[in-house]
Parts: structure tokens; sequence; C-alpha cells
């Protein structure tokens, strides 16, 4: 999808990022299917929220840019985009 569509995409995912760290997200996983940036923003989710669980993040945080950004490198690294 274009940027404007991966930025779309990801605003259902990430009502709590900024536009702005949506478009830098969007970036970051451009040549990524639209399935793919969902399971990506899912796929965080699931960490942040073992995180929670585990003690290693805030109760009732939500996950920052980084580890969006850090989930989509990791696919993208691995061929899956």
């Amino acid at each position: 999808p274009s940027q404007e569509t991966r930025q779309h995409i990801t605003r259902a995912f990430t009502c709590h990022l900024v536009d702005t760290e949506r478009c830098v997200l969007a970036l970051a996983m451009q040549g990524f299917s639209g399935r793919n940036i969902k399971e990506v923003c899912e796929q965080t989710e699931r960490k942040w929220a073992a995180k929670i669980v585990r003690g290693k993040a805030a109760p009732k945080s939500l996950p920052p840019l980084s580890e969006y950004l850090a989930a989509a490198q990791s696919r993208a690294q691995s061929g899956l985009q």
C-alpha cells in the first residue's frame, strides 16, 4: 500500500500514537502488505501485554513507537514483510 494507506492502516491499531509517529511507523513498513502491518501491530501489543504481566511495563500503559518500530524491523529482517 501507499504511504497514506499504511498510515491509515496503522491508525486503526495505534490510536494512542500521534500522527507524526504513525507517519514514521508507516515509513518503516514500506513494502509490507496490509495484513503484515496489522500483524506487526498485534504482535507489538501482545509483547507489550506480556511486559505488563511480568512487571516490566506500567500497568494500563500502551506500547510506545519504539516497540512498533522494533517489531517492524524484526519482521523485515526475517523476510516476512
